[in-house]
C-alpha cells in the first residue's frame, strides 16, 4: 500500500510539473535593411566594433520601460543573441548595401588585417518606451585606422511606432521597428563614409 502511494504521488508530480511546465521564450534579432546582391570590392576597407551597450541592455530579455526611471524585462520574450553583436552585424550588413562594397566586415576580423576606417556605435537606448514606441538613442563616430583621429561622428534620437498600446510592447514590432531605425542610423554613417576623403 505504501508503495503504491508513492508511486502515485510520484505520478501526479510528474503530471502537475509537465502542465506547469512554461513554454519556450520566442527570439527575435535585428535585420538588415536589405540583403546585399553582388557588392563590388570599391571603396576603403571598413570595419565596424561591436555596439557598446548600457549593463541594463546587456542581457537576453527585451526591455521595455514602464516610467522615466523604471523598467521592466519581458518574461517570454529575447534578443537571439547579445544586442551588442546583433547591432554590430545589422550596421555591417546595412553599410556594405548602401556603399556597394565588400570590403565591410566586422571587428575583430578573424585574419586581423587591417582596416583603413573603423565604425563605432555607442547605444544609449534600445528599447520600448511607456507609450508602446520603439527608441533607438546614441551616438556613433568614423574613425581614421591607423590614426585613430575621428573623422565623422553625431548623435541620433529615433522613436519608431509598433502600433502597441501604452503598457502593451508588441514585441515582433518592436525588432522590426528598431531594425527600421538601425537602417536610418547605418544611413546617416554611410553618407559621412562617402565623404571621407581616399588616402593616396
Amino acid at each position: 500500500m505504501i508503495v503504491l502511494r508513492l508511486v502515485l504521488a510520484l505520478a501526479f508530480a510528474v503530471a502537475a510539473a509537465a502542465c506547469s511546465t512554461t513554454p519556450p521564450p520566442r527570439l527575435y534579432v535585428l535585420t538588415a535593411a536589405a540583403v546585399p546582391s553582388g557588392p563590388q570590392p570599391r571603396g576603403p576597407s571598413i570595419g565596424v566594433a561591436a555596439a557598446a551597450v548600457p549593463e541594463y541592455l546587456d542581457r537576453a530579455e527585451i526591455v521595455s520601460r514602464t516610467r522615466t526611471n523604471e523598467i521592466l524585462l519581458s518574461p517570454d520574450s529575447r534578443w537571439a543573441e547579445g544586442l551588442a553583436v546583433n547591432a554590430q552585424r545589422v550596421v555591417t550588413e546595412n553599410l556594405s548595401w548602401l556603399l556597394a562594397s565588400d570590403r565591410v566586415v566586422m571587428l575583430p576580423t578573424r585574419t586581423g588585417a587591417r582596416v583603413e576606417i573603423e565604425v563605432f556605435v555607442e547605444l544609449m537606448a534600445c528599447e520600448i518606451d511607456a507609450e508602446g514606441r520603439a527608441v533607438l538613442a546614441g551616438r556613433w563616430s568614423v574613425v581614421d585606422g591607423d590614426s585613430k583621429r575621428e573623422l565623422a561622428g553625431a548623435r541620433f534620437a529615433l522613436t519608431e511606432a509598433t502600433g502597441a498600446p501604452a503598457g502593451q510592447p508588441n514585441y515582433p514590432a518592436a525588432a522590426a521597428a528598431l531594425s527600421k531605425a538601425f537602417a536610418a542610423v547605418s544611413a546617416d554613417i554611410a553618407q559621412a563614409l562617402a565623404r571621407v576623403p581616399a588616402k593616396s
